[in-house]
């Protein structure tokens, strides 16, 4: 809710084309319980009241004396906010109800909702005016209704089933190679309980399959014990093929005189020819030698140390870079300060 106070005795259009117009109005925020406070007010004034819901619908006007010199004024307004409910059903495009969907409604504080066993949800006690309703699904493409207003009525709310993709990784030959797996991120801002990756289903022989996938375009990650490979894929295109370099090396990496690494030590493995960097875990090491798969070529060990300089603040600095070539079938050793 927001209070507007001006020096003038009616505002005219949105209210907040009128913040940042400090001679003639002011405009706060109310807190939970209701209570905003404004002060460094011109006493000669004659001040006009405003208080609108958080979609600018102006709720109650009020005509106020200029205030004295040293005066502290306090003003209670009692506003009678229409109330009601927004219910509605989510099915596919079969018609088939749609259990955990999650549906939000921007412009009232009411969170989120999940339907439920019937694809059904409902919002309460929601504050008459235009709101936008989201409902999102993995593997369905999210729907948005605008200027949605609590009503008695259901509303129906059809979800399309997002693109499905074929991922095929193959050799430098040509010949299916099946170590590794396929993933997809599932959202660019996924909430705190959905897992950000999709997996996709093995099928053998290199093949990999992604189902009802989100809308936009998405990168698509292959990993093996041998590396990361990674490639853009855009709706509606149906495959994606991953080509795995002929031949693969051993590294290892160790800190001088054998010590362990560190816990605030991270280690990633960088192309030269560019490209997304690996990361490697350190906690996999053996005897202080951390030994990893890596495709033949030329790439950068890069070290760095994380520091903590405040409550909650941390920092990573780079310590060391090292240049190392990958050659089929040999080792590479590398020894860290």
């Amino acid at each position: 809710m927001v209070a507007l106070l001006a020096a003038e005795p009616r505002l005219r259009g949105p209210a907040r084309e009128h913040v940042g117009r400090p001679a003639a109005t002011r405009a706060v925020d109310a807190d939970r319980e209701g209570r905003c406070a404004v002060g460094q007010l011109d006493p000669a004034a004659a001040l006009h009241l405003t208080v609108l819901d958080d979609v600018g619908t102006v709720l109650h006007e009020e005509a106020l004396a200029p205030l004295g010199a040293e005066e502290r004024r306090v003003v209670r307004v009692s506003v009678a906010m229409p109330l009601g409910d927004v219910r509605g059903r989510v099915v596919s495009e079969s018609g088939e109800p749609l259990a955990w969907a999650s549906a939000s409604l921007a412009g009232a504080d009411a969170g989120t909702r999940t339907a439920q066993a019937d694809g059904r949800f409902r919002f309460s006690r929601v504050a008459d005016g235009e709101h936008r309703l989201t409902v999102t699904m993995p593997g369905f493409v999210p729907c948005v209704l605008e200027r949605v207003r609590p009503s008695p009525e259901e509303l129906e709310l059809v979800l399309v089933r997002g693109p499905d993709l074929t991922v095929r990784v193959r050799t430098a030959s040509g010949r299916p190679y099946a170590l590794g797996d396929v993933r997809v991120k599932s959202s660019d801002e996924p909430r705190w309980h959905e897992d950000p990756w999709i997996l996709a289903d093995a099928r053998g022989d290199g093949l990999f399959e992604l189902s009802g996938l989100p809308e936009g375009e998405r990168e698509i990650v292959f990993e093996c014990p041998a590396g990361v490979l990674r490639q853009t894929w855009t709706p509606p295109q149906a495959e994606v093929v991953f080509f795995v370099p002929a031949g693969a090396g051993t590294v290892e990496v160790s800190q001088r005189g054998g010590a362990a690494f560190p816990s605030n030590c991270s280690v990633r493995v960088e192309s030269r020819g560019g490209g997304n960097p690996r990361e490697i875990a350190l906690d996999s090491a053996t005897g202080g030698v951390v030994r990893f798969e890596q495709f033949e070529g030329d790439y950068e060990l890069v070290l760095e140390v994380e520091q903590t300089l405040g409550a909650n603040f941390t920092q990573r600095s780079e310590v060391t870079r090292r240049p190392f070539t990958v050659v089929d079938g040999e080792t590479v050793r590398i020894e860290l300060p």
